[in-house]
């Protein structure tokens, strides 16, 4: 049977969930605004998800413990329900803003014109290699037939 874990243990554990949630929280934030890449800014987002998924899996277990009547005062009882309450509200609400604001940027990177796939990029190089290098092929063939020229007129040969 798993040990039994009070309710001001559960409290102090969702402090914990709450204080990285807000901290993934900032760290969306800068990337957001620096505008990164989309898969950066997604990994962050999952991971505030399942903090917020955390957050409300501690909200339901207090809450539950609380009526429970696991609580020694019923004082202390309603206390905690109410800054349940509170904290949920709070974070449900930068949750939400976040989504919205990663929702957006994902609308906003995905409209943009995709750029050339590498394999494209790497044809064009290719043949504007092969273009530098037929003309050096022209050049040299010409400095030869210069070099030549120049010989025979001055060995008179030819």
């Amino acid at each position: 049977m798993p040990p039994k874990i009070g309710v001001s243990q559960l409290t102090a554990k969702l402090d914990v969930i709450v204080i990285s949630f807000n901290e993934l929280i900032e760290v969306f934030l800068v990337l957001f605004e620096a505008e990164a890449e989309l898969s950066n800014l997604e990994h962050v987002y999952k991971q505030i998800g399942v903090k917020y998924r955390n957050i409300k899996e501690y909200e339901e277990l207090i809450t539950t413990k609380v009526l429970d009547g696991k609580v020694t005062n019923p004082e202390d009882g309603d206390k905690i329900l109410e800054s349940n309450k509170v904290v949920g509200a709070e974070v449900k609400t930068v949750y939400l803003n976040c989504t919205k604001n990663f929702a957006q940027y994902q609308k906003k990177i995905l409209s943009l014109p995709k750029q050339q796939d590498n394999q494209s990029a790497v044809d064009t190089m290719s043949a504007a290699i092969q273009n530098v290098a037929e003309t050096m092929g022209e050049i040299v063939m010409l400095k030869n037939i210069v070099g030549w020229k120049s010989f025979q007129s001055r060995y008179g040969t030819g």
